[in-house]
């Protein structure tokens, strides 16, 4: 379903998916998800078990949108960080076949 929305690619992980993945949150370290995970721009970390031995390091990886693969640039907001509404309205302006007509001028108020 994911299709519908625009959603066709396939994320870039330049991490172990599989790992324990954390953010830091007002002092508390959270597990999130791979996609929040890669988008959220703060304090990351991975945990990792090797041969029974708990292993964390921080991690600088690049920031991505969520649900896109388009780099953000890091501003320590500690959120996630979303492509805005009018961004994709563009890119649909973009993409529109404009024999089909004029989208509206209100499509977002």
């Amino acid at each position: 379903m994911a299709e519908k929305r625009g959603w066709t690619g396939k994320s870039i992980y330049d991490f172990n998916p599989s790992a324990f993945l954390e953010v830091l949150i007002n002092d508390k370290w959270f597990r999130v998800t791979c996609e929040d995970f890669r988008s959220f721009d703060g304090s990351r970390r991975i945990t990792q078990h090797v041969n029974g031995e708990k292993i964390c390091s921080d991690y600088n990886g690049p920031v991505y949108f969520h649900r896109t693969n388009k780099q953000a640039t890091p501003t320590n907001s500690n959120a996630v960080l979303y492509i805005s509404d009018k961004e994709n309205y563009t890119q649909k302006l973009k993409n529109r076949d404009m024999k089909r007509g004029k989208l509206e001028e209100d499509y977002y108020i």
